[in-house]
């Protein structure tokens, strides 16, 4: 999912790729619909987590690194000024 962090996603969008990335992994346990097998089950089978929520921890992270090297340029600007004799 490279560069994820960058996508505008609207909720219809990330409950299509939930339903993909499902309908993937029935395929490829042999899981079909009539098994009745809860999405949960097959999740915690497979050991992944939802593809949305994936993205939305990049996003987050991606604003926060964001947030903190915004951060440091301002204090580093801060001590520059500081730093300066009258």
């Amino acid at each position: 999912m490279y560069g994820c962090e960058t996508w505008p996603v609207t909720q219809r969008m990330e409950d299509r790729m939930d339903a993909t990335e499902m309908r993937m992994l029935r395929h490829i346990y042999g899981i079909s619909y009539e098994d009745h097998v809860a999405n949960t089950e097959i999740s915690i089978q497979a050991g992944v987590k939802e593809i949305s929520s994936f993205m939305r921890k990049r996003r987050l992270q991606r604003h926060y690194v964001g947030q903190v090297c915004q951060r440091e340029e301002e204090e580093e600007d801060i001590r520059q000024v500081t730093s300066i004799q009258f």
